[in-house]
Parts: C-alpha cells; sequence; structure tokens
C-alpha cells in the first residue's frame, strides 16, 4: 500500500511546483519539520544512509572511480525499489501494482555494448 503522507525538511526540492504537483496528484498529504534538523527525521536519515552504503558498496566492489557515483546511485536505487519488504511487497510492486521485470538486471559495472536506436551495437565490450 502505498503511503499517503510524507515527512520532509522544507528544503526546496520538496516544496518546489513539481513535487507538491506529485503529491496531489497521488492523494499524498506533506508534513514537514524545521530546516538543518536531520534528527527530527529518522526515516529519511535512515533511507539515505542505506542509499550512501549501497552505492560505496557498488563502487567498492566494481573497482570503479568516483566519477561512476551518479550511475551506482542510479542502480542502488533500481535494486532497493525492487526488494520486497516486511509488507512482502516490493516499492514497485506497491506503485505499479505487478512484480518488477528483472529481465534486464545485471551486477553493477558488468561488460557491455551499447545498442543504438536503429539496432547497431556500438563500441568494444568494456
Amino acid at each position: 500500500m502505498l503511503s499517503r503522507r510524507r515527512s520532509s525538511d522544507g528544503g526546496g526540492e520538496f516544496t518546489g511546483a513539481p513535487f507538491r504537483e506529485a503529491c496531489a496528484q497521488f492523494n499524498i498529504s506533506q508534513t514537514f519539520t524545521s530546516r538543518d534538523t536531520p534528527q527530527f527525521n529518522g526515516r529519511v536519515e535512515r533511507a539515505n544512509r542505506t542509499v550512501n552504503e549501497c552505492i560505496d558498496t557498488l563502487l567498492l566492489a566494481s573497482g570503479q572511480d568516483e566519477e561512476w557515483w551518479p550511475h551506482a546511485m542510479d542502480h542502488a536505487l533500481y535494486c532497493i525499489n525492487r526488494q520486497h519488504r516486511h509488507s512482502g511487497d516490493s516499492r514497485y510492486c506497491e506503485l505499479f501494482g505487478e512484480a518488477p521485470n528483472l529481465r534486464w538486471a545485471c551486477e553493477f559495472g558488468a561488460h557491455a555494448m551499447a545498442r543504438s536506436p536503429t539496432g547497431d551495437w556500438r563500441g568494444e565490450p568494456r
């Protein structure tokens, strides 16, 4: 079940029009804590810590440099959002109502080749 309430610190990324519109679209109410007081928003701080630890682990295990941090973050969030939780479903399943397709899931830093929109293979495997 999708949460209908979000607590945030009042930062611009949470008070801007796109976020407010998304909350309205999904019927989510917002509550705000004081700025610069992470101790009042423990759930979010713990989630951020989990994501950062996952990113660090992915970079270390793959041997990639810090310049790959944005890609590691995408991969970490992809994996975290598809993990089963105590409720039995993943966040993906709760949001979309179906099990995620993990056909393209692969190890971060795995060798790959890019395919162009025309279907041609580009470059050498890395």
